[in-house]
């Protein structure tokens, strides 16, 4: 739903063909929603609501994307063994894909992506029959290679993902 300054709404995008939206971003150029959807990775939107494309090509995504000067990165899940953060250009073209796997029986759940100057944080929830649930943390290049990884919480899952300075 898109409100007005004061709550009120002035229009509402629902999902098409059998899927559900589970991340939304916005910039000057428009916005870009993702979920579960069965037709592309990501559905982009002029700023009234106004359908203009699909884009990527359908996948398992469970949490957030976000929007940079450079493109828009949408992380999502390849196999439930690993993810694949995929980088387009803001007319929808893909620009990279990267796929990081854990091996073990382990599953990744992407669930939060932000970006800055510096490169791609990505959020994951680690997934285990024999072990609690716990929260990495991720930061990638800004061509997407992966330069640093840290477990911060056991017995948890992530939900999102925010930068602030200072």
């Amino acid at each position: 739903d898109k409100l007005d300054r004061n709550g009120h709404k002035q229009w509402t995008i629902t999902p098409w063909e059998n899927g559900d939206f589970r991340g939304i971003a916005v910039d000057d150029t428009g916005i870009y929603a993702t979920g579960e959807l069965d037709v592309a990775d990501v559905t982009q939107l002029d700023l009234d609501g106004r359908f203009l494309r699909h884009f990527g090509h359908g996948g398992r995504f469970f949490g957030e994307l976000a929007v940079g000067r450079s493109g828009i990165y949408a992380p999502s899940t390849y196999d439930y063994s690993s993810t694949l953060m995929r980088q387009y250009a803001h007319d929808g073209r893909l620009l990279w894909s990267r796929r990081s796997r854990l091996d073990g029986g382990n599953v990744l759940r992407p669930q939060g992506v932000a970006v800055d100057a510096t490169g791609i944080y990505l959020s994951n929830t680690l997934l285990n029959q024999f072990t609690a649930p716990r929260v990495l943390v991720s930061k990638l290049s800004p061509n997407g290679n992966e330069l640093w990884a840290l477990a911060l919480a056991n017995n948890a899952e992530v939900t999102g993902l925010t930068l602030r300075n200072g």
